[in-house]
């Protein structure tokens, strides 16, 4: 059975544009889970050395693709494209550049937009 992702509505759900889907149901295919990732190198030093994370950009436009680029290599180790991601969670320390992630976040996610959940926290893997 090929695989085939659907969102799934309220059934009097009113007619509007939404970042998410309440539900969605997948049948066919083949499960995989990534691990998490950040705007860090994946590949680090235990314990960290400050150094590996120099090149690390600053502002959420940079941190979004940097994080993205990291799982778009995850996806590709299992042969998988950001159209087979059912579910992605956001972490994010700072929602006022909101708009930068969402912007970036559309350009890999494209027509599965609506896979994320987010929230905010109060750290992040840079030092402070």
């Amino acid at each position: 059975m090929p695989k085939a992702i659907e969102h799934v509505h309220w059934p009097d759900a009113p007619d509007l544009w939404m970042p998410y889907a309440p539900a969605i149901k997948v049948r066919g295919g083949t499960t995989v889970y990534l691990a998490g990732v950040t705007a860090a190198p994946v590949y680090h030093h235990h314990p960290h050395r400050p150094e590996e994370f120099d090149a690390m950009p600053r502002d959420m436009e940079g941190q979004a693709r940097a994080a993205l680029e990291n799982l778009k290599r995850g996806l590709e180790a299992v042969g998988a494209d950001f159209g087979d991601v059912v579910t992605a969670d956001r972490f994010v320390t700072d929602l006022t550049d909101q708009d930068a992630l969402n912007r970036v976040w559309a350009e890999y996610f494209r027509d599965a937009n609506d896979r994320a959940s987010g929230s905010a926290r109060d750290r992040s893997a840079l030092p402070h």
